[in-house]
């Protein structure tokens, strides 16, 4: 009887260890250090991480790194680490910390493995250019930006970008022409591709319109292809390069928003993102651009011809 408590209490600590030790990877799938963009913006990241319990010891371990050339893993042994512990509950850090200060790296997707406890991940990127920064309290940064929330889980096989801005132009009502797309947002498609070998992205947009729902007009899917290399991060800028006019003169549901399918050439795990950037074209507003982060979801959206099909 003795023995069989023993063996419980044995139990019950091994797995309370193994609840409060266990790894958790968090993937950051934008991280910036002193990126500069359109209209003069710069970038810059800010990641703060807490733990949830106060009294808990939490060590961090950088992963691996993907970038536009093509990233690399970390070595467990001299890979960057961090810890959060005694009167310190959170950690605060920048890009240029996270991508390496005495490296030359600006842009990418971070992966942190952290154990010891419940912890809470979010980064914060913004342009600096209209704020500041303020290395006195812990290197915080200010200005237009848009909150990153880790990822915890990567996807695998077809994604959709469930927000995307697109053309604000109507169509010449008489010939049924499309004018140049013209829109107050800009997207960009971010992808981070966490293996040895590149990966292939089908990127298919849904076309969407009064006549293809009634099934008189079907027309083929714009898409393109993106390639992101080993441990590679690509951000593409994308606009539609045509507006589905659908003749008579009817305007495309689609020319003013759209929906974007993500189709990887295989089920290798991977991240992805829009970031969908306000900046209006207004010769009475200062140029500026305000970007707004969006996850791609799981899952494939289909046109119609597709189900009808």
């Amino acid at each position: 009887m003795v023995f069989m408590k023993i063996t419980a209490l044995i139990s019950c600590l091994f797995l309370s260890f193994s609840m409060t030790g266990a790894a958790e990877v968090y993937v950051l799938p934008a991280v910036a250090a002193g990126v500069e963009g359109d209209h003069g913006s710069l970038w810059e990241t800010e990641v703060r991480i807490l733990s949830v319990d106060p009294l808990a010891e939490i060590e961090i371990r950088r992963l691996w790194v993907c970038t536009p050339e093509g990233g690399f893993l970390d070595d467990p042994e001299t890979g960057p680490r961090w810890m959060i512990w005694g009167l310190e509950r959170g950690l605060q850090m920048t890009g240029e910390e996270l991508l390496g200060v005495e490296s030359d790296l600006e842009l990418g997707a971070v992966a942190l493995e952290i154990t010891g406890g419940e912890v809470l991940v979010n980064s914060y990127v913004a342009d600096v250019s209209v704020g500041e920064t303020v290395p006195e309290v812990g290197q915080a940064i200010y200005g237009l930006g848009q909150l990153i929330p880790a990822q915890t889980e990567a996807l695998s096989g077809p994604s959709h970008l469930p927000w995307m801005g697109a053309c604000a132009d109507f169509p010449d009502v008489y010939s049924g022409s499309a004018p140049p797309c013209r829109s107050p947002y800009r997207n960009n498609i971010g992808l981070a591709n966490p293996s040895p070998e590149p990966m292939v992205f089908t990127v298919r947009v849904l076309p969407m319109g009064h006549l293809i729902e009634m099934g008189l007009y079907e027309p083929q899917p714009e898409e393109f292809e993106i390639v992101v290399p080993p441990y590679g991060w690509k951000q593409t800028s994308w606009m539609p390069s045509w507006g589905y006019w659908e003749g008579w003169g009817v305007h495309a549901h689609y020319a003013v928003w759209t929906i974007v399918n993500l189709i990887p050439e295989d089920e290798r795990p991977y991240y992805a993102y829009v970031s969908v950037v306000f900046s209006p074209e207004d010769p009475e507003v200062t140029p500026f651009s305000d970007p707004s982060y969006i996850p791609a979801q799981p899952g494939y959206i289909p046109p119609r011809r597709e189900v009808e099909n």
